[in-house]
């Protein structure tokens, strides 16, 4: 198969597919489910914000885990 008819393979599957919104996904999930994923994203979200702080203070894990004592 030529790199032409591949790219066009390619096209037609990217507009050939559906997709739904993700209120509409949300909506499907179990209360459960929804609370383990908002909390999921926080947690997420609580650790960027953490590597962000280490690194705007020029901290590495290995200089906590020394101050720490967790060696």
């Amino acid at each position: 198969m030529n790199a032409l008819k591949a790219n066009e393979l390619y096209d037609k599957l990217l507009t050939d597919m559906k997709t739904k919104p993700f209120s509409e996904l949300r909506k499907r999930m179990t209360p459960k489910r929804r609370a383990q994923s908002k909390t999921r994203a926080k947690l997420i979200l609580l650790h960027l914000a953490l590597l962000e702080l280490q690194q705007s203070l020029g901290v590495v894990e290995d200089d906590l885990e020394k101050d720490l004592g967790a060696e």
